[in-house]
Order: structure tokens, then sequence, then C-alpha cells
């Protein structure tokens, strides 16, 4: 341009004017490129925006807690645990298999061990003098409330009982069993049990009132099983009310004490020492006693009681060994002269004995009772009394 002013004929080379319009054309069409990318970036945007959800401040927290623990997974140690996770699934896989090889070896012996105790319960069932039997006694777990339990039927008369039934009116061990069935049974499980008690010699076992419920002929057999399980164990206590099961519980089980709780409204209850023996002695003994007594000392009783004492233990000496003859009187309720009488006529009682007998009849019967001799009733006093004492237990003893 500067040449054109100075000479304006000059000739002027526009090639590079060209060139620059060329390079201007491509901005220009760069710069609407990029026009039209930022306004569907805009766009774009824009959309995103409003269709974003709208969030409150705890929503946001939220996702930014959530945002930070995805951040952690990026950290080494959260890296080190992706890698470790086959190993450590590869150790809980073989950790499953043992557990099922263990279960299933567990499975096996509980069937052992429960055909082992359902033999052993329906034995002791069976001695315990009971009409059924436990059957398909088995373990099971339940799933729910990962316990163990067992489950078994009852076969009476051949005849299956379920252990539980849905229907109330359904046999069932609810409804089919005695209470006295029922404490048989738990009886029979619990000596089941005992009997498999490591070091069993070393254990105490209590039982309290076992026989509730039990008819005579269990309550024997329940002896019979304390007694054979005494000696197996350290110390056998047996609480009871039931004074017949003691005196059998002393006979059969050796090397026993008897303890017994008094009530002292005093002091409050006691316990002592209890001598069965002199407990279970029936009058006849005690009588016996009473007279053997009086001979050494004159402790208490009268000579009137004494005197009334000889009728009784000669009416039940007599009584016992001859009931089957006196059988109509005993029921007539026949007194010690009319026995006499019928003994006397059987030819029963020797010769020999009559004139004692008829002593001893004629001192203590009261005088509705005479009839075999013709003596009023008489009152002695003790020194009489001694020498006949002697004499009517030595009768006794020949009698």
């Amino acid at each position: 341009m500067e040449k054109k002013q100075k000479v304006p004929n000059i000739g002027v080379d526009l090639s590079q004017f060209d060139a620059f319009s060329a390079e201007l054309t491509e901005v220009k069409t760069a710069i609407q490129i990029y026009n039209s990318a930022v306004v569907a970036i805009s766009e774009k945007a824009k959309e995103y925006v409003a269709t974003l959800p709208k969030a409150d401040v705890s929503s946001i927290q939220a996702a930014l807690a959530k945002e930070v623990e995805i951040k952690k997974r990026f950290a080494p140690e959260w890296k080190k645990w992706a890698t470790d996770y086959s190993t450590a699934k590869k150790a809980a896989d073989d950790l499953l298999k043992q557990k099922n090889e263990k279960q299933n070896e567990l499975e096996e012996y509980s069937k052992s061990i429960f055909d082992v105790y359902q033999k052993r319960i329906n034995v002791l069932l069976s001695t315990l003098g009971t009409d059924f039997a436990i059957t398909g006694l088995t373990g099971k777990t339940d799933d729910r409330a990962v316990e163990s339990y067992s489950d078994f039927g009852f076969l009476i008369l051949k005849q299956v009982v379920p252990l539980t039934a849905r229907q109330d009116d359904a046999p069932s061990f609810k409804n089919t069993l005695s209470e006295g069935d029922k404490s048989t049974l738990a009886f029979a499980f619990f000596i089941a049990s005992l009997e498999r008690t490591p070091e069993l010699n070393k254990q105490i076992v209590i039982f309290d009132d076992p026989l509730s419920s039990l008819d005579e002929t269990r309550r024997f057999n329940t002896v019979s099983l304390l007694s054979e399980l005494s000696p197996k164990i350290n110390q056998l206590c047996v609480f009871t009310h039931h004074e017949k099961f003691l005196e059998m519980l002393f006979d059969g089980i050796r090397d026993n004490k008897v303890l017994q709780i008094l009530s002292d409204k005093t002091s409050g209850s006691r316990i002592e020492i209890l001598d069965v023996d002199e407990r279970r002695k029936g009058n006849h003994a005690r009588r016996i006693e009473k007279m053997e007594r009086y001979l050494a000392e004159d402790f208490g009783p009268t000579p009137d009681e004494i005197q009334g004492d000889f009728r009784k233990i000669f009416e039940t000496v007599l009584k016992t060994k001859y009931y089957q003859v006196l059988i109509p009187e005993i029921k007539e309720k026949k007194g010690l002269s009319k026995l006499l009488i019928k003994l006397i006529n059987e030819k029963l009682i020797d010769d020999s004995l009559h004139p004692k007998l008829f002593e001893i009849c004629s001192i203590s019967n009261e005088p509705h009772h005479g009839g075999i001799i013709d003596v009023a009733l008489r009152n002695l006093t003790r020194a009489e009394l001694l020498p006949l004492i002697t004499d009517a237990l030595e009768l006794l003893k020949k009698i």
C-alpha cells in the first residue's frame, strides 16, 4: 500500500492476500463448528440440570457419604482385600465342605446313639410294667430357632401314636398317656441318660419324690432300679412323702441312712435320723417290747394297761398262725375266748398249753368274754403281773 502511494502504477503481489483469505475462511469454519458444539453442549447441560432431582441437605450428605465410601475402594488396603478374596473364598469353601462331612458323621453317630437309647428306654419301661413302648426316636434340628430336639412316637397295642397332633382330639402324648405313664416315661428317660454319664461313680443323684402317680407294681420296680443304680454312683438321695416306698427303699438299698424333716413351731424345721425299723413296727411288736421293758423297769404304763395287752398279743398270734381256721371268727370279730374254744375243739393247740392259756384269758378278758373258766376279771398289781408276763412271753414262743 505504501508502494502504491508512491508509484500508483506499480504492480502489487496479491498472492499473500489469497492465502490469508483462505486461512481466514478455515478459521471462520472452525469457529462456526466450535460455536455449534458450545450451543449443543449448553442445551444438553440445561436439559441435564432440568432433569436433576430436587435434593435436600440430608440426601446430599448421604450421597456424599456414598461417594466417600466408593473412594475408599481405591485405597491400597481395599486392593489387597480384593486380591485376597479368592484365597479366602477357597478357604471358606473348604471349611464348609469339612462342616458338611462332620455333620454327616454326627448324624450317623446320633442315629446309633438314639437307637441305643430307644432300646434301653424300652427295657426300662418294660421293667417298670408299662403297656407301651417308644418308637422312631430320632434327633432333629429347628433351623429357624437353631435348636436341636428329639422326636419319637408311642407303640400302644401295636398302634403308633405320635408325640404331637394337629387336632386336639387326635391320639397323642398329651391325651393318650396317664399321668402315671408320663412320670414313668420321664423316669425311664432320666435313667437311660444317667447311665451314660461320664464318671458316673463320682456323681451325686437326687430324686425328688419319683413316685408321683405310680401304682404299687411300678413302685416296687422303681425300687429295684434305684437299688441297681445306688452302688454305681457316689451318692443317691431320694426324697419322698410315701412311707411304704421309704420302707421298700430301706429294704432294697444297703448301707443307707434315712433322715426325716420335722416341723418345729418354735425353731422351725429340723433334720433328724429316722429309725425305719422302729417306725414300722406294728402294735403287736410294740406291745411285746413294752412288756419286756416292764419286766425291767416301771417306766409308766399302769398294771391295767399291761393286763389288757395280754389278750391283744395272743389274739394277734393266734389269728396270724391259724388264720385259715379262724376266718369265720375273725370276720365276726370274736374275742380271745371264742378263738381258743375253736382251736381247742379242732385239736390245734397242745393240751399242755391249755392251763396257761386259760389263766392268761382269765386275767385279760373283759367280763362279757367269759366262757372258758368261771373266774371274774382281776385287777392285778405290778408285782403280780411280772411272773405272768414272763409266762406269757414264753407261751408266745411255744405257740
